[in-house]
């Protein structure tokens, strides 16, 4: 049987498109034993998708430093377009609501002219 839990989506099938527009950026830590860890494990990018109805999600970059930062975020007017290599979506299930929920994931964030 196939779950919704099992597939595995592209950024073109997510956005309707290749191009998004990154509108934030904030540090996710590394968790041990259910706890936070003082260690940066990489970046998170709030997304929005125009060829989508402004669709909104979070995608996760495992790096030392960000490709973005809210500094040039601020200087080109609070987005940035660019696409993602390596991008993977999937839904999971809460298990405390029950609810089906979106993550997503890539390998590098690259800004687009």
């Amino acid at each position: 049987m196939i779950l919704i839990t099992m597939l595995i989506f592209s950024l073109l099938q997510i956005a309707k498109s290749t191009e998004i527009l990154i509108v934030g950026v904030k540090p996710y830590k590394n968790y041990i034993n259910g706890k936070a860890s003082d260690e940066i494990a990489g970046y998170k990018y709030d997304v929005v998708c125009p060829a989508n109805r402004f669709e909104s999600f979070t995608v996760k970059i495992p790096q030392a430093t960000p490709t973005i930062t809210t500094e040039m975020l601020e200087a080109a007017g609070g987005s940035i377009k660019a696409t993602f290599k390596g991008f993977e979506g999937k839904f999971y299930r809460d298990s405390r609501s029950g609810d089906y929920l979106f993550t997503a994931k890539a390998t590098e964030v690259e800004v687009l002219k």
